[in-house]
């Protein structure tokens, strides 16, 4: 019943959701391009499980009020529309819980995620420690979970989107002086050569949370990205997502997903895992070639044919005394 109650409201309130896809889209696509649009995805399913008090990110709500797609009509017409149709029901659907009712639905991927990356951050950080954000997008971990950490933290983007969060910072008060912005180009440049010119110490232990960007990148940028993480000290670890090739490019449904993120916000899948001899083989070997220890890795597979895997992410520790493997 509670159920058959939920998908009623949300058919009733079909035009309320359609003002708002509008009135999200529009900043998204004026910025296409220029600002990236992708980094909106995981932020919006983080605001929607903190209205809905599943998983807690007040920065995240805050945040939103100073980003140009979250606007009022946005969040109004269609993450408080949600959360009060959750409320009424007593229902919520599996692609808005956390953490993520089926690990092999598409639609967990980002909660399985966000579960991955918090914890796996959480136990690997220790006080005296750095951490950086690679493509940083619109995470707010900084501003929540590592707050009151005492560790030096390091959020790295390109200029243009860490532009719009800087200004959506300072619109909406949120406290960042104990963050480092750092403004690059992964395919282009070093981020640990921008790195250091922010004052980042390579002697020091450091976690790098990587998530949802290696498959924008190039394979040369990828490795580059890793051999770096590979040069810092004994016991800095790197927690990072991935997409094996053969479902993303080879299945109808993967290609439709993938040209599904172009169309809407102009942003292509560049790198994928080769995975002809399974995901977990294939990451051992990229692992191995750039001098990584996996110590925990989580691999989603297709329900409906489970020798098929979709998704992927892997803590990696750094090869050397101090760190610590399985």
């Amino acid at each position: 019943m509670r159920k058959f109650v939920f998908y009623a409201l949300s058919v009733l309130c079909i035009p309320f959701f359609l003002i708002g896809l509008c009135s999200f889209m529009l900043p998204v696509l004026l910025a296409r391009g220029k600002v990236s649009g992708t980094t909106y995805e995981p932020f919006n399913s983080r605001l929607q499980w903190d209205l809905l008090g599943l998983r807690k990110d007040t920065a995240a709500r805050a945040l939103a009020r100073g980003l140009p797609a979250t606007n009022i009509v946005t969040r109004l017409v269609v993450f408080r529309l949600l959360t009060l149709i959750c409320r009424i029901s007593g229902y919520i659907s599996p692609p808005l819980n956390f953490p993520a009712e089926d690990e092999k639905e598409l639609s967990s991927m980002v909660a399985m995620r966000t579960e991955f990356f918090d914890r796996t951050m959480s136990g690997s950080i220790e006080d005296g420690d750095q951490v950086v954000i690679l493509g940083a997008g619109w995470d707010t971990r900084a501003y929540g979970l590592l707050k009151d950490r005492d560790v030096e933290t390091f959020e790295v983007d390109t200029q243009a989107t860490q532009q719009v969060k800087l200004n959506a910072l300072e619109k909406t008060g949120i406290e960042h002086s104990h963050v480092r912005f750092v403004a690059c180009d992964f395919n282009q440049e070093s981020w640990l050569d921008k790195l250091r010119s922010h004052g980042f110490d390579p002697d020091t232990k450091t976690f790098v949370l990587w998530e949802g960007v290696t498959m924008y990148l190039t394979e040369d940028a990828v490795g580059t990205t890793l051999d770096a993480v590979s040069s810092l000290p004994a016991g800095s670890r790197i927690a990072f997502d991935f997409l094996p090739a053969g479902w993303w490019t080879d299945s109808k449904l993967g290609h439709r997903a993938a040209q599904s993120i172009t169309v809407t916000y102009g942003e292509n899948f560049t790198f994928f895992l080769q995975d002809e001899e399974g995901a977990e083989t294939a990451l051992e070997a990229l692992l191995n070639k750039h001098k990584l220890i996996a110590e925990e890795r989580v691999i989603q597979h297709l329900k409906e044919d489970e020798s098929v895997c979709f998704y992927g992410m892997v803590l990696a520790s750094c090869v050397g005394e101090s760190s610590t493997g399985d």
